[in-house]
């Protein structure tokens, strides 16, 4: 029979069953080896570690806020200096940058008075153009320490009580901080209405004379300003 092992003659026959079966035994041996091998389990996560997956991760840091500009002060004093206006003091309020709005009171070394306007300073740099308009009105005072001088006896009843209204226009320059304390210089021209109260009589006493009574005088001049401003 073919594929048959036969004892060997030399062989006891309990030797030859052996060594029959081991070869027979032999190519599934090699077939088992050839057989891959299931991989090792996975060792068990602790408790603690399966937990901390379920975490939901931080969301990303946000990014820094822009900076936000400096804010422009919109309340502020100044201290002006001109003709006709005399000396100011305003309180200003600044709605808006390039615009603002100031008031205050009034001096002319003569009598009080008070004053008003606008003021438009279209950029915020260090040398700023500036366009104002602004008037006022200054009570009765005496001006005979000033004119007094060439001006004939008959009229120097009316120096003690003059006033005046007044409007201007003014172009010039603000020199510093927008945000803080500035210098300005402007020129321009001003509307001036003069008016003296009281009676006054001119001319020669034998010749032609001549009345006045509560005189006014309306005039335009150059005008001048110097200033100094502080916004906080």
């Amino acid at each position: 029979m073919r594929g048959a092992i036969l004892p060997h003659p030399m062989l006891p026959p309990s030797r030859s069953l052996l060594l029959a079966l081991a070869l027979a035994g032999a190519p599934a041996a090699r077939a088992s080896d050839e057989v891959p091998l299931p991989p090792p389990p996975a060792p068990a996560r602790p408790a603690a570690a399966a937990a901390a997956d379920d975490v939901p991760l931080p969301p990303p840091p946000r990014l820094a806020a822009r900076a936000t500009p400096a804010r422009t002060p919109w309340l502020g004093v100044s201290i002006d200096a001109g003709a006709p206006e005399g000396l100011t003091l305003s309180l200003a309020w600044r709605p808006v940058p390039a615009l603002r709005a100031f008031a205050g009171p009034a001096w002319n070394t003569a009598a009080p008075g008070l004053h008003a306007g606008l003021a438009l300073v279209p950029w915020q740099w260090a040398v700023s153009p500036a366009l104002s308009v602004e008037g006022g009105r200054f009570f009765d005072g005496d001006v005979s320490r000033y004119v007094n001088d060439g001006v004939p006896d008959g009229m120097k009843p009316l120096l003690k009580k003059v006033g005046y209204a007044w409007a201007a226009a003014h172009l010039g320059l603000e020199l510093g901080s927008q945000r803080g304390l500035a210098f300005s210089v402007r020129g321009g021209v001003a509307w001036v209405r003069a008016q003296a109260s009281g009676t006054a009589v001119s001319g020669d006493p034998g010749g032609t004379q001549v009345t006045y009574r509560d005189p006014r005088v309306t005039a335009l001049i150059p005008s001048v300003k110097l200033g100094l401003q502080y916004f906080f």
